[in-house]
């Protein structure tokens, strides 16, 4: 039964038995998370779900036993479990991403920040786990990070300034409700990753760049303030941009070059722009709009095609 029914029939039912309904029906950590933590206060915390329904997650404390991202990682693995709870703090390091399996921050996502130290990159999905085979968030297939999904943390990292932060490189990992200080690099045939209500901003170079024959999805994201372009698209990629943000870029918010495809669906955007770096009839760029698009009037904008 929905935790929407059982609140709507609380006046009928004892909290002896609703602890009992919530108890059986929290099959896994997501469904705890998404329903009954917002249905009656003693349902919220951590410790209530994990003393009545499972422990299946592993905790990571900036000043506890599992201080480090990846040795929260790393007990995952040796349990077997697919859910990695950071909790606020600030951890000075890179997250590599090698397993299919759940990140989120607990608490205000400004507040559970990584902030990669040297060279790295914050985040990197690159798919270079194990191959033994998992079930996550209701999706099978090779436990090598292909799917995992990082939510609720702050990125940001001292590489290049900043210049990248997330580096996604194989897959289709989930990226949500994050703030992104830098730029998130999305490379490779076949990666495609789902970027969602993330804040980014403040990198030096672009705020997201699509390369390689990419296709992410994008969607619900607001992209400012970064040095170069707001997304940077490139290279025979074909990303799809939903209802996103794109404004107050440096150099534009949205180019597409080198035989690339995009679709813009309902987005709101100051300026578009075809970098042309060879002749015309040399380069396919396609860029398809539905809905609502804000160009500037002197922007040159003749290939854009209305559907």
């Amino acid at each position: 039964m929905a935790a929407s029914s059982i609140l709507m029939s609380k006046e009928t039912l004892p909290d002896a038995i609703v602890d009992i309904i919530a108890i059986l029906s929290c099959d896994t950590f997501q469904i705890w998370a998404r329903s009954w933590r917002g249905v009656a206060r003693r349902f919220m915390s951590l410790s209530w779900y994990s003393e009545n329904v499972r422990s299946d997650f592993v905790e990571v404390h900036s000043q506890s036993r599992f201080a480090s991202l990846q040795e929260g990682m790393r007990q995952t693995v040796l349990r077997s479990l697919q859910v990695l709870i950071v909790h606020p703090g600030t951890y000075r390091e890179s997250l590599r991403v090698t397993r299919n399996l759940l990140i989120v921050g607990w608490g205000n996502r400004e507040d559970v920040i990584i902030d990669a130290p040297g060279w790295e990159p914050a985040l990197v999905f690159a798919g270079l786990g194990t191959n033994s085979s998992h079930n996550v968030m209701g999706v099978s297939g090779k436990d090598t990070g292909d799917r995992a999904a990082v939510c609720n943390l702050t990125l940001c990292g001292r590489n290049q300034h900043q210049a990248v932060v997330a580096h996604i490189v194989r897959g289709q990992p989930s990226l949500c409700a994050c703030n992104v200080h830098g730029c998130i690099f999305i490379s490779g045939s076949g990666t495609g990753p789902s970027i969602t209500r993330c804040h980014i901003r403040s990198s030096r170079s672009s705020g997201i760049r699509v390369t390689d024959h990419s296709s992410p999805f994008l969607q619900f994201n607001l992209v400012t303030h970064n040095s170069g372009y707001g997304v940077h698209i490139d290279r025979g990629s074909a990303p799809i941009l939903k209802h996103n943000i794109v404004t107050q870029n440096g150099i534009q918010n949205i180019a597409a070059s080198e035989g690339s495809a995009a679709v813009l669906t309902m987005n709101e955007i100051d300026s578009v722009q075809v970098i042309l770096e060879m002749r015309r009839d040399l380069i396919k760029v396609s860029i398809h709009v539905k809905g609502i698009i804000y160009v500037n009037e002197q922007d040159e904008h003749e290939w854009l095609h209305g559907e």
